[in-house]
């Protein structure tokens, strides 16, 4: 089921990232956050699916726990879910915008929300990730 999800979302995604590169029209601070977001995605498609394939390969074919593939899965799945689920959170905002300031939106997204949206989407992520490293694995997410 996994490898069916990569194949499958792992060219969207690509699709979404060069139609927003490529067509002029879709170069709006919308689009960027939904660009970072499919960036974030494509982390999950590529690096992180294939190395669960791999543990669960691994733990089922040859009953080894992986401890070598497990430890990296962990950090880029936590990476990966912080930036999805907070690109997710910077859309809505963006979207609680245009309704709360219809006339003022875009100048308030313009002017630093896109910024500040992108910014705290990938560097929050990072925080967590290394909190993860430093406090080790007992401490965070041991339901993993």
């Amino acid at each position: 089921m996994l490898s069916c999800v990569c194949v499958c979302e792992t060219p969207g995604n690509l699709l979404v990232c060069v139609a927003i590169v490529t067509n002029p029209c879709l170069r709006r601070s919308s689009y960027y956050l939904l660009f970072s977001l499919a960036i974030a995605d494509l982390i999950v498609t590529i690096i992180c699916e294939p190395l669960d394939i791999a543990v669960l390969s691994k733990r089922t074919f040859f009953n080894d726990c992986a401890p070598s593939l497990e430890r990296p899965y962990k950090i880029l799945f936590i990476f990966s879910c912080a930036a999805s689920v907070l690109h997710l959170t910077s859309i809505s905002v963006y979207r609680l915008l245009a309704i709360l300031f219809p006339l003022r939106q875009k100048e308030i997204v313009e002017k630093c929300g896109l910024k500040v949206m992108l910014i705290v989407s990938w560097t929050f992520p990072i925080l967590v990730l290394i909190s993860y490293v430093v406090l080790g694995k007992d401490v965070m997410l041991a339901h993993i």
